[in-house]
C-alpha cells in the first residue's frame, strides 16, 4: 500500500477511494472497509508480500515493505500477504514484537481491532512514512497523505497561516504541525492506540535517538556500518533477479552498486539536462559493475511540466522538485524492476551535512571535539529577512522552532541543532524524494535500515564531519572505482589530503570551460533552478494562479504572485513552494470529493 485514510465517522461508499485515487496520475486499486468502528480505504501494495489482511478480529495494513528481521531466510513471499501475516502474528503473540529490532526500514502500520473497538498504529524509527491525524471532540481521522486528511476533516481545508510562513521560510513545516489547521503529524517510533468509544488517543515511544556513543573508536563504528550495509542490501536483493539503481556521479550510489551480488541483473538510471560530467561518470561506474545504464534527459521546463501532478502525489507541504524520478519512472521502465535501490541520505545521516554550526578549522586539520561544535540554537534560528512577510507570523514560527529545538534537546543535548533537521524525517525537505518514489515503484533506500539509523544516532558529530566515518567505512567498497572521480572532482576512495589538489584543479577547469560554453554549463545532477523559474512556462503558471494568491497574501505580504517570482532575493526553491501551494489549493478547492 502507498496510502491509507481512516475516519471514525462512517463515509459514503466510494468517497475515500476517490480521495486516494485523486493524488495519483493513474487509476489505483483501492479497497474500502466499513463497520461500526468507522470507514477505511487503502491502496493496493506494490511491495509484494505486504498486502492488507482481514479476519474476524482485525483489519491489518502495512504501508511500504519493511524488512522482516530475525526470521528464517526461507520465508519467501509466496503470497501477497506472507510478510503481513508474519508481522501481525508476531505482534499479537504472547512474546510480542520489538518494533526497533524485528522489522526495519520505512513503514507505517495501521490495525483495526474490530472486537475491542480500537485503532492501533505504529510509526517507524524516524517517521520515514508519516501518519497524520485530525482529532475533534467526537471523532478522529488518520492517514498517510496530509492533503487527504485535511480534505476529510474540513471540505474547505483551512490553512494554518503560521505554517504558510514556516514552509516559505524554512522549506518545511515544523513538526508536529502541518499546512492545515487541526491536522498534525504523529510522533516517530511510537505505538498509538485510539479508543473509538472514548475518543481517546494515547501513545508510547518504543525508541528514541538518545545521544550515547556505543563505540570505543571510529574504526569499530565504521566496520559495523559497512557490515550493516552489506547485510541489508544482500537481504533486500536475496530473492530478486532484476535490480534497479538510481545512479549519480557521486559516491553514495556507487557504494550501493558495489554491495549488490554480481549475479544479479542490474539497471542503472541517471537524470541530467544533457550529456555531462555527471552522466559520463555514472556510465563509467555502471560499466565497471556490468550494469546497463539508462539516461533520462530533462528540458529546462521538465519539472514545471509535471509539477501539478507531482505536487498532488507528495502533498502540498513537501517540495515536489525533489522527486526527480517523476516523468521517468514509466518512460525509462524504472517501475518494471523488482526493486529499486537509491543512495540518498548518507549526506545527512553519516557525513554531518546538517551540522551547520561548526567553527572554522585550519585547512586539512580534522580534529573535532564536542567543545568545538556550537551547542546553541544558532543553526535553528530564522535568519531570513523579507520586509514583506508578516512579522507576527514570523515570531510564531520562531516559537515553533524553539519548541522543537527544546524537544530535541531533551534527548540530544549536544547535537540538537543538527537533529532538528533530521527528526522526524519530514524536517529534512530533501526527504520528499523518498515520499514520492515509494508511491511510484518498489523503492528502497539502504541507508534507512534500522541498524544504520541507530548507528548514526549513536556516534559523535566529530566522527561524521569531513566524511571521516563514511570514508573509513566505505573505502573497501570504493576500491573498484578508485580512479573514477566524483562529479565534483574529488576521488571518493582517497582521503581529504589527497583530494585537495584534484578538487581545486577541477573547479578551476570547470569555471574556464563554462565560460566557453555558457549554454551547457551544468555538469551536475540537478537543474539550474534559477533558470527554471525564469522560463516562459513559469510565467504562464504565474498567470494561471495569480487569483489564488489572495489566500497567501496576508501571510507572505507581497501584493501579487508576480512580485514574489520577480524578486531576486527570494530563492528559486521558495518560488516553487509558493506555486505548489497555490496549485494544490486550487485543485482541492475545485474538486468536490463528497
Amino acid at each position: 500500500m502507498s496510502d491509507f485514510i481512516y475516519t471514525s465517522i462512517n463515509q459514503s461508499i466510494g468517497r475515500l477511494s476517490k480521495l486516494l485515487c485523486s493524488i495519483h496520475e493513474e487509476e489505483k486499486n483501492v479497497t474500502e472497509f466499513h463497520g461500526d468502528w468507522g470507514s477505511l480505504a487503502v491502496i493496493k501494495n506494490h511491495y509484494y508480500g505486504y498486502e492488507w489482511i482481514e479476519d474476524q478480529r482485525f483489519i491489518f495494513i502495512v504501508i511500504s515493505g519493511p524488512q522482516v528481521k530475525k526470521v528464517d531466510k526461507s520465508l519467501v513471499p509466496k503470497t501477497e500477504t506472507t510478510y503481513s501475516e508474519y508481522i501481525l502474528d508476531k505482534w499479537k503473540s504472547q512474546k510480542g514484537i520489538e518494533w526497533s529490532n524485528d522489522i526495519s526500514g520505512p513503514f507505517a502500520i495501521f490495525c483495526v481491532n474490530k472486537i475491542e473497538k480500537k485503532i492501533e498504529m505504529v510509526t517507524d524509527l524516524m517517521s520515514f512514512i508519516p501518519i497524520y491525524s485530525c482529532l475533534s471532540h467526537s471523532s478522529i481521522i488518520f492517514g498517510t497523505h496530509p492533503d487527504v486528511v485535511a480534505k476529510i476533516s474540513n471540505e474547505d481545508m483551512e490553512l494554518n497561516q503560521v505554517s504558510v510562513v514556516d514552509l516559505f521560510v524554512n522549506k518545511t513545516v515544523t513538526f508536529p504541525y502541518t499546512l492545515y489547521k487541526n491536522v498534525y503529524q504523529l510522533n516517530p517510533s511510537s505505538v498509538y492506540v485510539y479508543n473509538i468509544g472514548k475518543n481517546k488517543l494515547s501513545n508510547n515511544h518504543y525508541w528514541l535517538p538518545y545521544e550515547k556513543n556505543r563505540f570505543k573508536n571510529i574504526e569499530d563504528a565504521s566496520q559495523k556500518l559497512r557490515e550493516d550495509l552489506l547485510r541489508n542490501v544482500r537481504s533486500l536483493t536475496l530473492h530478486k533477479k532484476t535490480i534497479g539503481v538510481l545512479m549519480s556521479g557521486g559516491e553514495d550510489s556507487r557504494v550501493i552498486l558495489s554491495t549488490i551480488p554480481s549475479q544479479k541483473q542490474i539497471k542503472c538510471y541517471t537524470f541530467v539536462d544533457y550529456e555531462n560530467v555527471e552522466s559520463k561518470i555514472a556510465k563509467k561506474v555502471s560499466n565497471i559493475f556490468k550494469a546497463q545504464h539508462f539516461i533520462g534527459y530533462r528540458s529546462l521546463s521538465h519539472y514545471l511540466e509535471q509539477f501539478e501532478s507531482c505536487s498532488k502525489l507528495v502533498g502540498t507541504e513537501h517540495n515536489f522538485e525533489h522527486v526527480h524520478s517523476f516523468g521517468f519512472y514509466k518512460k525509462l521502465g524504472i517501475r518494471d524492476n523488482e526493486i529499486i535501490l537509491g543512495g540518498l541520505f548518507a549526506d545527512a545521516f553519516l557525513k554531518g551535512r546538517r551540522i551547520s554550526s561548526l567553527k572554522e578549522f585550519k585547512l586539512l586539520k580534522v580534529k573535532y571535539k564536542y567543545s568545538e561544535i556550537l551547542k546553541d540554537n544558532n543553526a535553528n534560528l530564522i535568519t531570513y529577512q523579507d520586509p514583506n512577510v508578516n512579522s507576527d507570523l514570523l515570531i510564531k514560527v520562531k516559537k515553533r522552532r524553539d519548541e522543537h529545538f527544546n524537544r530535541i534537546s531533551s534527548f540530544r543535548e549536544n547535537s540538537a541543532a543538527e537533529w532538528c533537521k533530521l527528526w522526524p524525517a519530514s524536517m529534512n525537505h530533501n526527504f520528499t524524494n523518498y515520499f514520492g518514489n515509494r508511491r511510484l515503484f518498489v523503492s528502497y533506500e539502504p541507508m534507512l535500515e534500522s541498524d544504520i539509523v541507530k548507528l548514526m544516532s549513536s556516534v559523535p558529530q566529530e566522527w561524521k564531519v569531513d566524511r571521516r566515518l563514511f570514508h573509513a567505512s566505505m573505502k573497501p567498497l570504493l576500491k573498484n572505482t578508485k580512479y573514477i572521480s566524483h562529479s565534483n572532482g574529488h576521488y571518493p576512495y582517497f582521503g581529504l589530503k589527497v583530494n585537495y589538489l584534484p578538487t581545486l584543479i577541477t573547479k578551476i577547469k570547470r569555471k574556464f570551460l563554462q565560460s566557453l560554453r555558457p549554454d551547457r554549463n551544468n555538469d551536475g545532477p540537478w537543474p539550474l533552478w534559477g533558470k527554471v523559474v525564469k522560463t516562459e512556462l513559469m510565467n504562464s503558471i504565474v498567470d494561471n494562479y495569480k487569483k489564488e494568491y489572495k489566500c497567501l497574501e496576508a501571510a507572505l505580504g507581497h501584493s501579487t504572485l508576480k512580485d514574489i517570482i520577480n524578486q531576486e532575493y527570494i530563492e528559486p526553491a521558495q518560488k516553487l513552494i509558493v506555486i505548489q501551494m497555490l496549485a494544490n489549493i486550487s485543485y482541492w478547492s475545485n474538486n468536490n470529493m463528497k
